[in-house]
């Protein structure tokens, strides 16, 4: 395995740090094994007795099928400090890079915490957060209910999973109409009050033939930007520091900061 080995988030080659000392819920780790990228530790493999390893089952951040086993990347990069890169491919996949694969400067930086964001012309306020466990970006309850209110309006329906589906032909049409002005354009995150993020909506369309996916579902109070805005944006993210320092570098060329 090399610095340029990239890892698929969603694959069975998820992995997570077995030195959990300073944790709330300690894994008692009988062995694992550590490779050493671009000047950091990275742990890579371990053995876990049976009681841990039945806790991060329940706890729903270890995954079993009859083909493959993965771990939430969350729970990785959170335990184990170093430098993490997550993309977009041009092979339509997302991937999780150990180190630093951006060999250039990212063009935002930012960090979590209370942010305002413009959805449909509406100015919202809450916690901004980033999780690649989460396949779709999660809004607000109350953001959410005015995106319902103009999918319901082109006979959009909601999914067992929360996500809303319809013809494509008719959000494409919201998405043009002068009387959806906002919609046509983008969603905005102001990362400091006069520094937008804008986030093309198409970027949250996931085409299936004729049918349209919206990959927005509703939280409760934080935005929560999962892997669905890595199509945009991919994140490079250090957890050296007590706090998690973020970088955002462009995937789509149209979203731009004014």
């Amino acid at each position: 395995m090399t610095p340029n080995d990239r890892q698929k988030p969603g694959s069975p080659n998820r992995l997570l740090n077995g030195d959990v000392s300073n944790s709330n819920n300690q894994w008692d780790v009988e062995k694992h094994y550590s490779h050493t990228f671009e000047g950091d530790t990275y742990y890579t493999g371990w053995k876990l007795n049976w009681d841990s390893l039945q806790m991060l089952i329940e706890r729903k951040e270890l995954h079993i099928t009859p083909t493959e086993s993965s771990i939430d990347p969350q729970v990785h990069i959170t335990k184990s400090p170093g430098l993490y890169s997550f993309s977009w491919s041009t092979d339509h996949e997302f991937y999780l890079h150990f180190g630093d694969d951006r060999g250039k400067q990212g063009d935002y930086a930012f960090r979590e915490g209370h942010r305002k964001v413009e959805l449909l012309g509406e100015n919202y306020f809450g916690d901004l957060k980033f999780d690649p466990s989460e396949e779709a970006t999660i809004l607000p309850k109350e953001a959410y209910t005015g995106l319902k209110k103009a999918l319901h309006g082109i006979r959009f329906t909601p999914r067992i999973d929360g996500r809303y589906e319809g013809k494509c032909k008719s959000i494409d049409a919201l998405m043009k109409a002068t009387k959806y002005e906002p919609l046509r354009h983008s969603l905005i995150i102001f990362l400091t009050e006069h520094y937008p993020l804008r986030i093309y909506y198409s970027t949250f369309l996931l085409r299936n033939g004729d049918t349209c996916i919206v990959d927005l579902i509703e939280g409760t109070k934080s935005f929560v930007l999962g892997c669905s805005f890595l199509k945009a944006y991919s994140v490079f993210v250090n957890t050296k520091g007590e706090t998690r320092k973020f970088e955002l570098g462009r995937t789509d060329k149209r979203n731009h900061a004014n």
